[in-house]
């Protein structure tokens, strides 16, 4: 007979003792929050409970992350009329599934439970992200839940390779981007655009040298007029030839660095597109990440550029891994000489 309806969402929630969330009040509705339930202490003495524990009728447990350690043994515990616990992925780490009770238990009548989904995980960092597969293009039914900030990474980025691929160019930079930008708009929260520095190739001219270059070019040129016409908050970054760890070392999306390392370890000659006097900023990915984190933090308006002050011909790459024949490839479409390097404004916020 409670009179009002309680709703907790868009929170994080830590419970190190017993529970992230006991909720003894009827009429509650738990939705799109990060709960996590864990121990500091000796659970001989102190047994935990569950990670969350609904005591009220009429209560309702939809799309939570739901983070539960090993010791203990529910994730969820419905104990009262009309209980619904939908959508909800539970992570379980610390143990084996085995050591687990029971993951969601329900002593209530009239109960709804499904769509609910269980991972383990080996450790605690590996529960602060979850993978949603699918098209940037569909992110209004994807995401069920309203973002702090959306940094919009995924998008078509090969250049020489964007002419055969125009239709996918135009349906993961153009479709997605109009998706993500509504996106951001109806939730009201920032958004980080990762723009390509072939905007700033051969002095502006490489903008539109390649589908790829030119969708990157408008949509930067959109994220813009977003914030202008919709007060969208945003900031917009350009990378510069990254390098790292997990590139595509094969096939017609291999990365130069990738593919020179793979091409020297089978003892092939080191392609490179003529002339190979072509200049490029290779900057490691963890320079990229430090910078992104700074610009979503701090940064606001466009040309935060993320990228090395050096430039290395692509011939004087190849001469750095030592006396292994090179076999020049015929000129490409798109292929840019030099790209100017604008840091100034991510140096501002202390990224070097």
């Amino acid at each position: 007979d409670y009179p009002h309806t309680t709703l907790i969402r868009d929170n994080r929630l830590i419970g190190f003792r017993r529970r992230a969330i006991k909720m003894m009040i009827p009429n509650v509705t738990i939705e799109q929050n990060y709960c996590e339930s864990a121990t500091d202490f000796d659970t001989t003495l102190h047994p935990p409970h569950t990670g969350i524990d609904i005591m009220g009728t009429n209560s309702t447990l939809k799309g939570n992350i739901l983070i539960v350690s090993k010791e203990f043994n529910t994730a969820i515990m419905a104990s009262q009329a009309n209980a619904t616990i939908q959508d909800n992925q539970i992570k379980l780490y610390g143990g084996s599934k085995e050591q687990y009770l029971c993951h969601i238990a329900y002593n209530a009548i009239d109960y709804n439970v499904k769509n609910n989904t269980f991972e383990m995980v080996d450790s605690l960092k590996e529960s602060y992200f979850y993978y949603i597969k699918g098209d940037t293009k569909n992110i209004d039914t994807l995401v069920n839940f309203v973002p702090d900030m959306v940094y919009h990474l995924g998008e078509y980025s090969r250049v020489e390779q964007s002419f055969d691929d125009i239709k996918k160019v135009w349906e993961f930079n153009k479709d997605g981007i109009f998706a993500v930008l509504e996106f951001v708009r109806k939730c009201g929260c920032k958004i980080l655009y990762a723009g390509s520095s072939t905007k700033f190739g051969d002095g502006g001219l490489g903008r539109s040298a390649s589908p790829y270059a030119w969708t990157k070019a408008t949509n930067t040129e959109l994220v813009m007029n977003y914030g202008t016409w919709f007060n969208v908050p945003y900031a917009i970054t350009y990378f510069y030839n990254v390098y790292g760890q997990r590139e595509i070392s094969s096939g017609k999306y291999a990365t130069l660095i990738a593919l020179f390392k793979e091409k020297m370890k089978n003892n092939e000659p080191l392609t490179i597109v003529s002339p190979g006097t072509q200049k490029r900023n290779f900057t490691h990915i963890e320079d990229i990440i430090n910078g992104l984190v700074l610009v979503g933090e701090n940064g606001y308006g466009d040309e935060f550029g993320i990228g090395n002050p050096e430039a290395f011909s692509i011939l004087e790459v190849a001469k750095m891994y030592g006396e292994y024949n090179i076999k020049m490839l015929p000129e490409r479409k798109g292929n840019r000489m030099i790209a100017d390097v604008i840091t100034s404004k991510t140096e501002a916020l202390g990224w070097k």
